[in-house]
């Protein structure tokens, strides 16, 4: 796993004046939300073996395969090892707060009433998976084209309403493949999404 991968590699220096941390969790596949999430938790895993997106997995059940699959990693893993004390904070906030958050600033970025009732719907199914919004929308966004089929399948919610968060995340239907495409407005809405402030309640 990959808290066996660090804690093996923290256990050849000397771990009382260095950290081991994976570089790869700030990949551009996770645009840099690895700290939406609890200390040791990856955002989202997809599962090599069958595609299934399991979300806040901590390091202790994030096989390396899977971690290089979600990356599309081919043979390695970066690691980043500095003197301890340094480095930010991970923002620990939880999950259904995140969601409050977001639920109550969308309505100044997405205008669809139908992805907000979407989004609001399937709110409470995707608390109890511990994902939080902005790891299950960079999930979608990082694919440029979906097939609803498959999205639903990955992320086991139903399909009018992970049409009405597509149509609303800025995917246009392409009626000769047969697929939601991302467009110019999607990076925009993407863009906007990722800069509300998720942090402005924490400690509060």
């Amino acid at each position: 796993t990959l808290k066996d991968y660090l804690n093996e590699v923290q256990n050849n220096i000397d771990e009382d004046r260095f950290n081991v941390y994976c570089i790869e969790l700030s990949h551009e596949y996770y645009n840099n939300i690895s700290w939406l999430n609890n200390c040791n938790e990856v955002p989202f895993i997809i599962e090599k073996e069958n595609n299934i997106v399991r979300w806040s997995v901590n390091y202790e059940k994030v096989k390396l395969i899977d971690l290089l699959n979600t990356l599309k990693i081919k043979d390695s893993i970066y690691l980043d090892i500095i003197p301890k004390g340094i480095g930010g904070v991970s923002f620990c906030e939880t999950i259904k707060k995140i969601w409050e958050i977001f639920i109550n600033s969308i309505g100044s970025i997405i205008f669809t009433v139908d992805a907000i009732n979407s989004f609001k719907f399937i709110k409470d199914k995707l608390i109890k998976k511990k994902a939080n919004p902005v790891s299950f929308i960079t999930y979608i966004y990082n694919k440029d084209k979906w097939n609803l089929n498959e999205l639903c399948e990955s992320v086991s919610l139903d399909k009018e309403n992970l049409r009405n968060i597509l149509k609303g995340l800025g995917y246009k239907w392409n009626k000769k493949e047969l697929l939601y495409e991302k467009t110019e407005e999607s990076n925009i809405i993407y863009k906007k999404i990722t800069e509300i402030e998720y942090n402005k309640y924490s400690n509060k």
